[in-house]
């Protein structure tokens, strides 16, 4: 599963009040993030993501990305298998004169609903699938 949003956020959007996006998803596991920040923006558009009132990405509380014609992509490893099935994006533009547009993109694998030494297994994660075949 992929899911991707763009998230508008105008000119003098102040980090006390952010944009607030919902992210809605469905259960699973999410595996890849891709954040996309647009040419032109010079590092004045900033994303926290947050799942209720813990910021998730970046992992540290006072992060935040910001980037100017960059994807930021990387492998990751979240569990979301507990409802409600989204995050939440919070950004902000520092720009005084122009609205700037992020993407996010999230790879997930869904649940299989099949339990291995504790864990769910996840449709695509064949190394644990083949595992459990050999068994």
């Amino acid at each position: 599963m992929i899911f991707v949003f763009e998230i508008d956020t105008p000119a003098n959007t102040s980090a006390s009040s952010p944009v607030e996006t919902i992210l809605q998803l469905k259960p699973g596991l999410i595996h890849k993030l891709e954040i996309q920040f647009p040419h032109g923006c010079a590092g004045l558009l900033h994303l926290k993501i947050m799942r209720e009132l813990q910021q998730v990405w970046p992992t540290n509380p006072l992060g935040n990305f910001a980037s100017d014609g960059e994807t930021i992509a990387y492998a990751e490893e979240y569990q979301l298998i507990d409802a409600p099935y989204e995050l939440q994006a919070h950004t902000w533009n520092t720009d005084t004169a122009y609205a700037h547009t992020l993407r996010l993109r999230f790879g997930m694998f869904a649940p299989t609903g099949v339990q291995y030494g504790g864990a769910l297994v996840y449709q695509g994660a064949q190394a644990i699938q083949q595992l459990i075949a050999q068994e």
